[in-house]
């Protein structure tokens, strides 16, 4: 953990306003020879239980799970027959696999290990983390269209699979270090999915063992944030 967190103050002075022109020029020499996501990678995807999806294919039909979480997310904003059902058949959906500008790229697990796993906001709720930023890995990214108030309705979501953690927040081994921005987790995330709207995600996560049944967890600072302006468009803000 030493080695990580001197690693994160060195891409952070190199990739800063302030860094000497002589050494950034060095940098950017010396990252064309080694990957720096390889530093990042997480350990080998911890939802590969699921099936995978055809990567060809941007249409398809969502698992039935993923169907009733995104249903109560939005439920109060569908148009429903005399039933309660809704009036579209949100099972329909369109799979993205990928969302985000190049230098911060959000993906499904299956597309990407590294880029699938993010912090994402949640109002408080029992034991969380700081901020309420909750660590998750995506198992889908899709677009749903639906009928709210006789108008059609488009918008992105993520179904994600939230770690849990080990100790209370109390216990956690790093209380003590709140900067550092790390907890320890249940090295599986929940069974359980969660249907969130994508601009609810804040950044990415990264994982390395703990103990043979745990994980610590930590967001990557280089990345960037997801914004809504007042126009209702989604903006990348880079933070180092």
């Amino acid at each position: 953990m030493q080695t990580f967190c001197r690693r994160q103050n060195l891409i952070r002075l190199v990739e800063s306003p302030h860094c000497p022109p002589a050494l950034k020029e060095e940098w950017q020499v010396l990252k064309k020879g080694i990957s720096v996501e390889c530093l990042d990678a997480s350990t080998h995807s911890l939802l590969s239980n699921a099936g995978k999806r055809p990567r060809g294919s941007k249409k398809t039909k969502l698992d039935e799970d993923i169907v009733k979480a995104a249903i109560e997310s939005i439920y109060s904003r569908m148009d429903c027959d005399a039933s309660g059902r809704p009036l579209v058949n949100i099972a329909n959906a369109t799979l993205l696999h990928q969302y985000g500008p190049e230098d911060c790229i959000f993906t499904d697990f299956h597309t990407s290990h590294v880029h699938s796993l993010v912090y994402f906001h949640q109002p408080p709720s029992g034991d969380q983390t700081p901020a309420d930023q909750l660590p998750a890995q995506i198992r889908e990214i899709f677009e749903l269209r639906w009928i709210f108030k006789g108008c059609a309705v488009t918008e992105t979501f993520v179904a994600v699979h939230m770690y849990l953690p080990r100790f209370r927040l109390e216990d956690d081994p790093f209380k003590s270090y709140p900067d550092f921005r790390a907890r320890v987790y249940h090295q599986r995330p929940s069974l359980q999915v969660q249907v969130i709207p994508i601009t609810a995600l804040h950044c990415h996560a990264n994982h390395r063992p703990w103990d043979p049944s745990s994980v610590v967890i930590r967001a990557v600072d280089r990345v960037s944030l997801l914004s809504l302006t007042h126009s209702g468009q989604l903006t990348f803000l880079q933070e180092y």
